[in-house]
């Protein structure tokens, strides 16, 4: 097994396979997920999900899993909020994972990591007033004398930046990213889609 014993890896396997419409072989991977302490809520989402898109939909199995979902998600740790938050925001559903980010930051309201995601999820959600915001949480996360700096909160700050047109201050974002990460090639296409904007 190359993922080894950690559940969240399953997961976002998982939903790779789901994604690929192989959606038989995504329910048995998700089954042994949804008692795992950081896929609680993130598991039974994706099997609703992934039910939702059979040819013939198991009504009482997905009422099953919503009220699992229900139940779970007021008693769950920060660390299944986050997941269940990045799922339903990769799915598109920017309320709902705005929601369940939100219930994170509550339980741990310096994490870096639920910051750049709630910046993510109101810089893509389509509401202007919302994205003019998120520059908010992605400095937020960029705070602090942790090293190294989370990535996705630069890539989020300089997308914030392109979005707005300002390149120069695009540039210099990823430019900090570039240094901070000699190796890391998404940062240098990042880098080079500004530059040719």
């Amino acid at each position: 097994n190359t993922y080894g014993p950690d559940p969240v890896l399953h997961f976002w396997k998982a939903y790779g396979i789901v994604m690929e419409d192989r959606l038989s072989e995504g329910m048995r991977e998700l089954e042994v997920l949804v008692d795992k302490r950081d896929t609680l809520v993130a598991a039974p989402l994706l099997l609703i999900h992934t039910h939702k898109k059979c040819q013939t939909v198991d009504r009482e199995a997905v009422q099953q899993l919503e009220a699992k979902v229900r139940s779970q998600r007021t008693s769950c740790g920060e660390k299944a909020l986050y997941h269940a938050a990045m799922f339903l925001w990769l799915c598109g559903r920017h309320d709902k994972a705005r929601e369940y980010v939100d219930r994170m930051l509550k339980m741990a309201p310096g994490s870096r990591e639920g910051l750049s995601l709630r910046g993510w999820v109101d810089l893509t959600c389509g509401r202007e007033t919302l994205a003019k915001k998120s520059i908010k949480y992605f400095e937020e996360a960029l705070a602090g004398p942790e090293n190294p700096k989370l990535v996705d909160a630069i890539f989020g700050k300089a997308r914030f930046f392109f979005a707005r047109y300002n390149f120069s201050h695009a540039l210099e974002v990823l430019n900090s990213a570039v240094a901070g990460y000699p190796g890391f090639l998404p940062a240098l296409l990042e880098k080079m889609r500004v530059q040719l904007a």
